[in-house]
């Protein structure tokens, strides 16, 4: 599965306010080095009382540059990129199907069975589509303007 993270007062929280959104300044100072808390709730198969997964997230664990991040972790982004991309989300702001396809061919890592190659190609597709789409309207690419 594939989770979309919302940092603290970034606007895309969807839970009732908790942990950070107290209105008293107490709470502001005591967490004020945390970025995030996640939590995570499960069960087995065959149990009925769920398990909880707790993990604080804190400013210094931020990692700036892409190229400090694993393959792993730069392929999935440039996955979810793509779908984001693919739905017009406007959260994606100028990033278009190059910066996808350069990250993921940056990422490629040991792809045993070609699985991360296809998924350029279809970058290249989508890519390809969406000209033909833009051409046809009269607009230039995303990535040309």
């Amino acid at each position: 599965a594939l989770y979309e993270i919302a940092l603290r007062g970034e606007g895309g929280e969807r839970n009732t306010p908790l942990r950070y959104q107290r209105p008293d300044a107490s709470a502001v100072s005591e967490y004020s080095d945390e970025l995030a808390e996640i939590r995570l709730r499960y069960k087995l198969p065959g149990q009925s009382t769920s398990r909880l997964i707790s993990q604080r997230l804190r400013d210094e664990q931020l990692i700036a540059e892409p190229a400090q991040t694993s393959d792993n972790f730069r392929f999935s982004a440039s996955v979810a990129a793509l779908g984001q991309l693919l739905r017009a989300n406007s959260r994606i702001e100028a990033f278009g199907y190059e910066d996808i396809r350069e990250m993921a061919r940056l990422s490629l890592g040991d792809d045993k069975y070609g699985y991360r190659a296809e998924f350029i190609r279809l970058v290249d597709m989508a890519t390809s589509l969406d000209r033909m789409q833009r051409a046809s309207n009269g607009a230039l690419p995303r990535d040309e303007g």
